[in-house]
């Protein structure tokens, strides 16, 4: 097997290690986007490349070739899988079958227990702090009544605005893509945490924005994530993410000097999707022009 059937899924997975590096101060809403297009195709590049091992290997070591009709010239025109990486490869995809579908079954778990409401605003009778965003169609916000005694007034419109923001823009589908596709590919973990930061970061301009008034966005950020302990904080929740980064953020001016690396994050990311999809079209080709008649 040689090295370029393997660099589509080796580019685009440096990709997403880079980008675990990048700076917090990078525009939230387009690092959101680039980072999710990264995980997409980081995936679709390894489950594209992993699949299509154990297909050659289960080609030449079985009937399939003759199950699907195919000549036994496909197998031969491609350099023989090893029968160590050939195993290795279908363990990694049945891996990453069950990996996957286990997160995605907790995810839909733990929605399942938000609270339910046709109202907008859901105001819960709860000593504990807490204030987050419930998916759905529309969906709506969630706020105890232990959080509002803890808030200043302009503390409060900032929290609704917050939560609204993540609604708005349905930050649940970029951390619902996130939490699959890392609980399928463990090393793009760190990732995961980047896209809920910058979801986060992405409602705190959102609403800084709406308000115009950074400083009191930061004393709401500070005052909900002190009042309660993180574990009673969903996911989209004003007191998630790296508190100290995100008030450290609304504090300071935007910076306008991030777009130029998201850019070419995005770049690199397309260049690396169409060449995953060019060797994988390669093959499909090859088992059309040697099926048998």
């Amino acid at each position: 097997m040689s090295l370029m059937f393997l660099l589509p899924a080796l580019a685009v997975t440096l990709l997403a290690f880079a980008l675990t590096a990048a700076p917090r101060s990078l525009p939230p809403r387009a690092t959101t986007w680039t980072i999710t297009l990264v995980l997409v195709a980081a995936a679709t590049a390894v489950v594209a490349t992993v699949a299509s091992v154990s297909v050659m290997f289960l080609g030449q070591v079985t009937d399939t070739f003759d199950l699907f009709g195919w000549c036994r010239a496909l197998a031969s025109h491609h350099d023989r899988i090893s029968p160590l990486v050939g195993a290795a490869s279908l363990a990694s995809a049945a891996w990453m079958i069950v990996s996957a579908s286990r997160a995605l079954a907790r995810r839909r778990a733990a929605t399942r227990g938000l609270p339910r409401s046709d109202e907008a605003v859901q105001i819960i009778a709860s000593d504990v702090p807490v204030a987050f965003a419930v998916p759905g169609r529309p969906g709506h916000v969630v706020v105890s009544s232990g959080m509002l005694a803890v808030l200043t007034p302009a503390e409060r419109e900032v929290v609704f605005a917050h939560e609204h923001a993540h609604l708005r823009h349905r930050h649940h589908l970029h951390l619902g893509i996130a939490e699959v596709i890392s609980g399928a590919l463990p090393f793009l973990g760190r990732l995961r945490t980047t896209v809920r930061f910058a979801t986060e970061r992405w409602a705190d301009e959102d609403t800084a924005k709406q308000l115009g008034d950074r400083g009191v966005v930061a004393s709401a950020i500070g005052r909900a994530a002190l009042a309660s302990s993180p574990a009673a904080y969903p996911a989209l929740s004003i007191g998630g993410g790296d508190v100290v980064a995100r008030m450290e953020a609304m504090l300071a001016q935007p910076t306008q000097t991030g777009p130029h690396l998201v850019i070419a994050a995005v770049t690199l990311t397309t260049i690396g999707a169409l060449a995953g999809s060019a060797v994988q079209l390669h093959h499909v080709a090859l088992m059309l022009a040697h099926l048998c008649t």
